[in-house]
């Protein structure tokens, strides 16, 4: 693959960018304190502002590297940051990329995880030369499998009992991926 780090993105009513330290209280109020959010998410929500900019500042000391992918959604006429989304566990050898994703209640069902999940998965193919991009989700957090099978994931199992939640149950993960020619099909379509 050919590495370009997080490099600024577009869709049609989405910017994903790299974090700001400016970003911080908009996604303290937006994201990181909004319970319905956080609820899958393996971190607590943030107790304050400054937690929250502690957190981008260590997203931001890792742009310097070419493999690090991390960026801030953006609505683009408003310019509030919603969301996030990355890739992690890259892989080089297999060409293979997963990413995660979370994003404000208020903006769920709009379609918009969805075209910024659809944005990162073109640019992983087309830029990066990756051959599979995969994810999983909690098997309660339903919606976050509605935006993988609207990008034309596919299911290729179950983890069970593979996630410790914060209340100390666990929970089965659903795994989805698409394929670099299964998108191709899907996109000349």
């Amino acid at each position: 693959m050919e590495h370009k780090g997080t490099v600024r993105l577009e869709s049609d009513r989405l910017v994903l960018r790299r974090f700001e330290l400016s970003d911080a209280y908009a996604m303290f109020e937006n994201w990181a304190t909004d319970p319905l959010t956080t609820k899958y998410l393996t971190w607590e929500p943030h107790d304050s502002a400054m937690t929250t900019a502690e957190f981008i500042s260590g997203i931001i000391t890792l742009y310097d590297n070419p493999m690090n992918y991390n960026w801030v959604i953006e609505l683009k006429e408003e310019k509030t940051v919603i969301g996030s989304i990355n890739f992690h566990s890259v892989c080089d050898r297999n060409e293979r990329i997963e990413l995660s994703y979370c994003m404000g209640s208020r903006w769920w069902n709009k379609g918009l995880m969805t075209e910024a999940v659809g944005t990162a998965i073109r640019f992983a193919f087309e830029q990066l030369g990756a051959y599979k991009v995969c994810a999983e989700y909690q098997e309660e957090n339903v919606a976050s499998g509605k935006v993988m099978m609207k990008n034309k994931m596919i299911f290729e199992g179950r983890l069970r009992s593979h996630l410790r939640n914060k209340d100390g149950s666990f929970s089965d993960v659903l795994y989805y991926g698409i394929l670099r020619d299964e998108w191709l099909e899907h996109k000349n379509r």
